[in-house]
């Protein structure tokens, strides 16, 4: 499983998936895979059928975090 954010991630993830993809590896990439629906029980139950997640950390990645509460 690959997480990034679209705006400033999507092209690394997605030469990363190509990269990963030749040698061998199932790469899930949100755009190619997820569906119309509930979207955050889709992406969760992904996350969890996964056997590895790359998190892929790009300057203003985490910037829509910002002033979050935790609920």
């Amino acid at each position: 499983f690959i997480c990034y954010r679209r705006s400033s991630g999507s092209q690394l993830a997605s030469l990363l998936k190509v990269h990963l993809q030749l040698r061998g590896f199932s790469v899930f990439l949100d755009i190619d895979r997820l569906r119309a629906g509930k979207f955050d029980e889709n992406l969760l139950l992904s996350i969890h059928l996964s056997n590895h997640f790359i998190l892929i950390l790009t300057p203003d990645a985490l910037d829509r975090c910002l002033g979050d509460d935790i609920q």
